[in-house]
């Protein structure tokens, strides 16, 4: 005896049901990460039809938002990239602000460039070579800023520095607060070791 009863389309058996291709057909459109179908999907698809997707909110498409079936398979479905997000906290740790905005928290799309300016008090870190930064999958590479000190780099560098941990109760309380900012940059250039000791101990 014969369980499976099959016309052009479908198939029917004791067990299941079950769509075959037939001329081409495609079955439900893939899934895209972070995105949805505008259109209320079908189980079936005849050769040609469309569907078009849209990313959700703050989300950067990557590629065509429709795809078409084709002989049996869907063309290749967009991607939705993650946008990143600039907000207060992080501004903080790195000691900057938004340069064209007031705002404390902003979305940036996916690739697209920001522009930030160092906080009052502070200047560009010597490693940050710029103060613009792309937004790639989701994340920033945020600039950092030091803050300024009555004395350049220079003066760090120069021999005078050896003799700092010998007078620095006498320095006034304003220069103390600068060279303490300072000792990561000073451990950073390798000086005065016995100095940052004894200021960190304080």
């Amino acid at each position: 005896i014969d369980n499976n009863i099959c016309n052009t389309e479908w198939c029917c058996s004791i067990d299941s049901v079950f769509v075959i291709d037939t001329g081409g057909k495609c079955g439900h459109p893939p899934p895209v990460e972070n995105g949805d179908i505008v259109e209320i999907p079908k189980a079936t698809y005849f050769p040609s039809e469309t569907v078009t997707y849209q990313c959700q909110n703050f989300y950067t498409m990557e590629g065509s938002p429709r795809v078409t079936c084709q002989n049996g398979h869907w063309s290749q479905p967009p991607t939705c990239r993650v946008a990143c997000t600039v907000n207060d906290e992080d501004m903080r740790e790195h000691n900057i602000s938004l340069k064209w905005s007031y705002r404390n928290k902003i979305y940036v799309a996916d690739g697209n460039t920001v522009e930030f300016v160092c906080l009052r008090g502070y200047k560009q870190h010597p490693n940050t070579r710029s103060l613009r930064t792309n937004c790639a999958d989701g994340k920033f590479d945020y600039p950092d800023c030091i803050p300024v000190c009555i004395f350049s780099e220079n003066y760090f560098n120069s021999q005078i520095l050896t003799f700092l941990f010998f007078v620095y109760i006498y320095i006034p309380i304003h220069l103390y607060l600068c060279i303490k900012n300072h000792l990561k940059y000073l451990k950073d250039l390798g000086l005065a070791a016995k100095f940052v000791d004894v200021m960190d101990s304080k």
